[in-house]
């Protein structure tokens, strides 16, 4: 196979805003695949990718393409994190974790976790979508928090630690154990550190 000539293709149809294109040029760049490696490309063929999926999204308002804007969402942040642009992962993180709270409990109109304990009957373990949407906002919290802590930014310790908070209430009553144990770990971690730094708000 000609790389070049590939290559050459493959950008050529990702630039036209093919999404499959983009995908294969962000993880070639990525993993270094017949490219050499480079995380800032990939973390912007990523986010082109992403662009067009929230664009979809939002003019279909269908949840699968919701739910397939996040799996790439995730992906991208991850890059971002990789290429250590803190900005940009939280932005794309911050926004996961909204889309993620609409899908899982979009029909409560107010307050999302106020009125948790009324909507149990509703909303239950059988519900593959509430548990999907729950599993990419903690996602979320976990990333954002693992960044924050390493860059001592405390302000978005406080943000991050505040989202897990609020999931850590509902969890255990609308989701299965692994969502929950991860966010316990989470959680126990959060207390650890805040404790070593001496910030007992936190």
């Amino acid at each position: 196979v000609d790389r070049e000539r590939a290559l050459k293709l493959i950008t050529s149809s990702a630039n036209a805003g093919v999404d499959l294109a983009m995908k294969k040029l962000s993880s070639m760049y990525a993993k270094g695949d017949g490219v050499e490696r480079d995380i800032k490309k990939a973390e912007e063929w990523q986010g082109r990718l992403v662009i067009e999926l929230s664009d979809t999204a939002e003019e279909s308002r269908s949840e699968d393409d919701a739910f397939e804007f996040l799996k790439e969402a995730k992906e991208f942040a991850e890059l971002a994190i990789a290429a250590e642009d803190f900005e940009m992962a939280d932005t794309n993180c911050t926004t996961m974790f909204d889309v993620a709270q609409r899908l899982s409990f979009g029909s409560l109109e107010k307050s999302v976790f106020g009125k948790v304990k009324t909507v149990l009957k509703k909303y239950t373990r059988t519900n593959p979508r509430l548990q999907e949407g729950l599993t990419y906002m903690w996602q979320a919290c976990r990333m954002m928090l693992e960044v924050a802590f390493k860059a001592g930014i405390s302000e978005k310790i406080f943000e991050w630690s505040k989202k897990a908070n609020a999931l850590r209430t509902v969890i255990p009553f609308m989701s299965g154990p692994e969502i929950g144990n991860e966010l316990m770990r989470l959680c126990g971690r959060m207390a650890s550190e805040c404790t070593e730094s001496g910030n007992l708000n936190g």
